[in-house]
């Protein structure tokens, strides 16, 4: 048998008794090798490569490989910069076929275009979450096999006869024919009846064994019964949770690698993207809740003025990966929490509700729910008529401001001149005309008052009616996106199908030609 040690990369020291390293084997073997492995490498060695730096500001630039000296001269010279060797570590792509090497070149990518998952790597030894579980299946395994064994050999037990009692057989016919189907035995009249050999029971210690391997693989994985959704019906939801929450705390490292290999993962999606990623799309990203519609957003759009919108080369960017449970499993969630605050008294929409929920049609359902309740969007219809209710509410609050300001005025005048005839008579605080008169002024505050809450209304108003505006502004845009995408796909569509046609076409004269 050949030893083949796990945990290896590359050619490691016992690979060379493999079937495919032609290098080891004798001449006349290698003609009759029908098959070889081609054997693909990626690693780092150092390699020295010049920057640009900037002597003022000390920042630093990798000088592209494509540039000649001539270009190199003339940037530097045009921006003051000074050129500096560096060694870096650099990837290196090599493809090998037996001793022959079929390509032998730098990366283009600046990483690793495989992204490994470990899920436990120990002093440099990566292994996964089946490899500790091997040995207790075998155990398993091997002790179910000796439970069947035992049962398979006491299936027959035997017989107990007395001697000469057989009538229709003899004690060989009862050894050969003792386990059919169907037997009769007949017996003499007076002798003892034959009676079967009770069979062994099957050891508990092969039960007890079987039990502990199999708690053993339990144990092992970190899979608990709860998280399998097998615990009894006695144990409390409460428990339960905090089962699965323990649960998932045994095995926090291997997802912790998972997340880190996605991270990785999507790094290495940003880079290719910031690259070679030039082509306009859209894409329809909802933010916020699931149940909210996507909105369409264009990126690496061309302009007229020749710059680009939306353009994803540019800026630096963090990568940041969460995970969730599985759509309905979400969905299940949060319909049963959102119920559950309802229970308890918080007032939740019923919209909301029904969109946490599993109906087909559920976003019609909802928006036939904000429509009977007065909450849905205002169709155009609705924010025209609104729109003329606060012109018109506009206008008469503005006739209402004239009026009053016109009463003022004459109150005013009325006042100056009766204050001017007290003066003069030197009126007295316990006439009629001073009584008069302060009636009057109090008049003159009581409007005034009305008129500043109603320039206050006019404000609050105009301020309601400009959010109001920006809101269906910003709606109508969102509109118009969404059809420009629309528009675009179909279009594809359509340039799709008249390639078809034309390709039929020339097959149908292809065809009448021949």
């Amino acid at each position: 048998s050949i030893y083949v040690t796990h945990n290896r990369f590359g050619d490691s020291p016992d690979s060379w008794m493999g079937p495919y390293n032609a290098a080891y084997l004798p001449e006349h073997e290698q003609r009759q090798i029908r098959r070889v492995r081609v054997i693909e490498r990626q690693h780092k060695i150092p390699y020295r490569c010049w920057y640009f730096v900037n002597p003022e500001h000390g920042d630093m630039a990798k000088i592209p490989v494509s540039w000649d000296e001539e270009k190199i001269q003339e940037h530097a010279q045009q921006y003051g910069l000074m050129r500096v060797p560096r060694e870096e570590m650099k990837i290196r792509y090599t493809i090998t076929c037996d001793k022959v090497v079929l390509h032998d070149d730098w990366s283009i990518y600046p990483f690793f275009t495989i992204v490994p998952y470990f899920p436990y790597f120990r002093r440099g030894r990566p292994f996964g979450m089946v490899r500790n579980l091997i040995s207790p299946q075998e155990q398993l395994n091997k002790v179910s096999s000796q439970e069947l064994h035992v049962v398979n050999t006491t299936a027959n037990s035997g017989w107990v006869i007395e001697s000469g009692s057989l009538a229709n057989m003899d004690v060989d016919d009862l050894e050969h024919k003792g386990a059919t189907t169907g037997l009769v035995l007949e017996f003499h009249k007076g002798a003892q009846p034959p009676s079967k050999i009770p069979p062994n029971q099957i050891p508990t210690g092969l039960e007890r064994i079987g039990l502990k391997a199999a708690m053993n693989i339990k144990e092992i994985s970190g899979i608990s019964d709860a998280m399998l959704g097998q615990s009894p019906a006695s144990v409390s939801g409460v428990a339960l949770e905090s089962k699965q929450e323990r649960g998932a705390v045994q095995i926090q490292v291997a997802i912790d690698n998972l997340n880190r290999s996605r991270a990785q993962l999507a790094k290495r999606i940003l880079h290719l993207v910031q690259e070679y990623y030039d082509n306009p799309r859209v894409f329809y990203i909802t933010e916020g809740q699931q149940n909210e519609d996507p909105q369409a957003v264009e990126v690496n759009k061309q302009m007229p003025d020749g710059s680009t919108f939306n353009d994803l080369s540019v800026g630096d960017y963090d990568v940041d990966v969460t995970s969730q449970p599985a759509r309905d499993v979400y969905s299940d969630q949060q319909f049963a929490e959102a119920m559950a605050l309802r229970a308890a008294g918080v007032v939740i929409p019923d919209d909301t509700v029904i969109e946490y929920s599993h109906l087909e049609s559920k976003r019609e359902i909802a928006e036939k729910v904000r429509q009977l309740t007065g909450t849905a969007d205002p169709s155009p219809e609705q924010q025209q008529m609104e729109q003329a209710m606060r012109d018109i509410q506009f206008k008469q609050i503005e006739m209402q401001l004239a009026q009053m300001k016109a009463t003022i005025q004459n109150m005013e005048s009325d006042t100056a001149l009766k204050m001017a005839k007290a003066k003069t008579e030197l009126l007295t605080d316990d006439t009629a005309e001073m009584q008069e008169f302060k009636v009057h002024a109090d008049q003159i505050m009581n409007v005034q008052d009305n008129l500043t809450k109603l320039e206050i209304a006019k404000i609050k108003a105009e301020q309601e009616y400009q959010s109001k505006q920006t809101e269906n502004e910003t709606r109508i845009q969102t509109a118009t996106i969404r059809e420009a995408g629309a528009r675009e796909q179909n279009a594809s569509k359509v340039a799709v199908e008249l390639t078809k046609l034309d390709q039929q076409r020339k097959q149908l004269a292809g065809a009448k030609n021949e």
